[in-house]
């Protein structure tokens, strides 16, 4: 298994929402980077998204939302109309369920989005691009470079 999907189920086997929920937001853009490197930053993260998690998502969450959510979550200044995108959705703790399994149930008009299964359709999303897009040599060295930290240990 690559090491960023493995961080994700690792976050999510120790109860490290944050971490799990941070990473399965930032792989879109990350692998939408490799595949459409020419587009902007929403593009890749659309195309990828939506080609990758179209089918277990369709008509409730598309990559334009994601990318959004995404923005958010890193901190960084999104305009007011996307906050409103943001408003729509909302990810619950497997604490919160009271033995109850609401993900992807609209509640008052708010997506309600198990975050556990959320980062686990994303790492499933992964394996399945990884499988089927071509690997070129230039591919398999930026799919290499997302396994790699840039220490400097001196």
């Amino acid at each position: 298994m690559h090491i960023v999907t493995n961080s994700i189920l690792k976050s999510l086997d120790s109860e490290n929402w944050f971490a799990a929920l941070f990473i399965s937001l930032a792989l879109p853009g990350l692998c939408g980077d490799i595949e459409f490197s020419s587009a902007n930053e929403l593009e890749k993260y659309k195309k990828w998204f939506d080609t990758n998690l179209h089918s277990d998502y369709r008509g409730l969450i598309n990559g334009e939302d994601c990318f959004y959510l995404q923005q958010a979550l890193f901190f960084k200044q999104i305009e007011p109309v996307h906050r409103e995108i943001v408003g729509r959705f909302h990810f619950l703790l497997p604490e919160n369920f009271n033995n109850q399994y609401v993900h992807k149930s609209i509640v008052e008009g708010v997506l309600q989005l198990h975050l556990k299964q959320f980062c686990i359709d994303v790492t499933k999303a992964f394996e399945r691009w990884i499988d089927k897009i071509n690997i070129t040599k230039d591919t398999k060295k930026k799919l290499e470079s997302l396994s790699q930290v840039p220490f400097n240990l001196k």
